[in-house]
């Protein structure tokens, strides 16, 4: 059985746009756990970008 969490590109997407306490949860969940994301979830942190 695996077992990790998902990321979706909102998680990265508000990261970015400054929020700091997510960016410091997220970042102590990859050193705790394995994180999924798929070419979807880069697609739509780029479209979210631009």
């Amino acid at each position: 059985m695996m077992s990790g969490v998902f990321v979706d590109s909102n998680v990265f997407l508000k990261i970015l746009e400054g929020d700091h306490n997510l960016k410091y949860y997220f970042i102590n969940l990859c050193e705790s756990d394995v994180v999924y994301r798929n070419p979807a979830v880069y697609s739509e942190v780029v479209y979210g970008l631009v």
